[in-house]
């Protein structure tokens, strides 16, 4: 298996390599991040793919694919069983896509960080940290990612050293780790506790420091949990639940309607485009949703996908509430959906996928 990974690295490590002029050649074409920066409103429009564009290979099918058919939340016969199934291969479509969206992510926050330092003028110091620390988030949370997907992987922090050098060493999970609450710890400190809608805060990143430390507290550690990683969780887990100001809906399906975009609820979201092109927009829901009745008459093709029974046992027969609101069950109805026609009923036997 070591055998394995490592070949794919290697195999990625080159692919990375090849693709890069090409890469970068075309950010130069539509990323302002390229150009001098001129006004904090660049700054701006340079750290906006990282809310969309960087993640589109990893959000359009695989994120499903690793985070819950893997779970056992789902399964779909027709679309990544073998994710259910643990029979997944190093040559599986959805892990390269995944590798090759973390490490989009990585260089692009690379090059960003690289510009902002270099290209911004009349804009302050300040706002040069904001948009750094932007990009230092999004950095983090790609190698954490990476880390739970792979462990061992290798860190970028520069990205003409890969292009000068493609033969990079892995690193140890335990610098990696650190890489990462670094990156996160920088976020903190300099992205504003308030900011536009849809911008991460450093309430984002305290909330993603949170999950770090619980990870790492338990990290391969024969089932026992670090005390010091335990205690820091709680720190930034509880600053945010109490200091935030961010609240939960009253009603736990309102969290999952099209209009709660960006909710209180939100920590850090991807900014999809809505009917936007290729790349920008929101593709997960054409995996997801089980019907076009149920889209507005989008086309969909999710019908194979549904909660598995281990799932669905985890809900307690009477809750209603939080069961309906994350998959249709029979006889259920829903007035949001359908409007125009009612309201919308389900009778299908299957449990399909709702918070689409």
């Amino acid at each position: 298996m070591k055998k394995l990974l490592l070949i794919s690295s290697l195999i990625a490590i080159v692919a990375l390599h090849s693709c890069k002029k090409v890469s970068l050649r075309e950010n130069r074409k539509e990323l302002m991040w390229m150009q001098p920066l001129y006004l904090p409103e660049a700054l701006k429009a340079a750290t906006a793919p990282l809310y969309n564009r960087a993640w589109f290979d990893y959000n359009k099918r695989p994120a499903v694919a690793i985070g819950s058919l893997r779970a056992n939340d789902g399964y779909n016969p027709y679309m990544n069983p073998s994710y259910t199934l643990f029979t997944v291969t190093s040559l599986d479509d959805g892990l390269s896509d995944s590798w090759k969206s973390f490490y989009g992510v990585i260089t692009m926050s690379n090059a960003i960080i690289d510009a902002v330092k270099h290209k911004a003028v009349n804009v302050t110091e300040a706002q040069k940290k904001v948009a750094i620390g932007e990009a230092r988030l999004m950095r983090g949370i790609a190698y954490f990612y990476l880390l739970r997907t792979w462990g061992p992987v290798i860190l970028i922090e520069n990205n003409d050293t890969v292009i000068k050098e493609p033969m990079q060493p892995r690193h140890r999970e335990e610098d990696i780790f650190r890489f990462i609450i670094d990156d996160l710890s920088f976020a903190v400190q300099h992205l504003p506790v308030q900011a536009d809608k849809g911008r991460a805060t450093s309430w984002g990143a305290k909330g993603m420091l949170a999950k770090v430390y619980l990870s790492r507290a338990g990290w391969k550690t024969g089932g026992t949990r670090n005390e010091a990683d335990l205690a820091k969780a709680r720190e930034y887990a509880k600053d945010v639940c109490v200091n935030s100001g961010l609240e939960l809906y009253a009603k736990y399906e309102d969290l999952f309607k099209y209009k709660h975009n960006n909710n209180p609820e939100s920590l850090i979201a991807m900014q999809w485009v809505p009917l936007g092109d290729w790349g920008v927009c929101n593709t997960l829901l054409a995996d997801l949703a089980f019907s076009s009745d149920v889209t507005g008459g989008v086309n969909v093709w999710g019908g194979g996908l549904n909660g598995t029974i281990d799932m669905l046992k985890q809900y307690e027969r009477a809750d209603t509430l939080r069961r309906n609101a994350t998959y249709f069950t029979q006889h259920s109805f829903y007035p949001y959906i359908a409007i125009d026609k009612g309201g919308y009923s389900y009778s299908n036997a299957g449990a399909s996928i709702k918070k689409a």
